[in-house]
């Protein structure tokens, strides 16, 4: 596995991780709307919905790329990769 796709595969990494943070977001927002809800602030609950669906969303796009990136093949050839490159920086 090449240096770029490697590098590119650690930046997919970290935007399934952004995701992930969007989503935990999303479940916050439901919990303030339904919050809202309880306490009969009724103009705040469509605004908090909204949010909240606007961030829960992002679960699909992140759960599609972690699996894409997590294949045994790619962890493989990474792991081999970086056992290579320590060889080299240590020999």
């Amino acid at each position: 596995m090449s240096p770029a796709k490697i590098y590119l595969r650690d930046l997919i990494g970290l935007a399934v991780v952004g995701m992930f943070i969007l989503t935990a977001l999303g479940v916050i927002f439901s919990i303030v709307g339904v919050v809202h809800y309880l306490t009969n602030a009724n103009h705040l609950v469509a605004q908090d919905i909204q949010l909240a669906i606007t961030h829960l969303v992002f679960i699909v796009p992140a759960l599609l790329l972690g699996y894409a990136i997590s294949r045994p093949q790619w962890i493989a050839a990474t792991k081999q990769y970086r056992i290579e490159k320590a060889r080299k920086e240590y020999a």
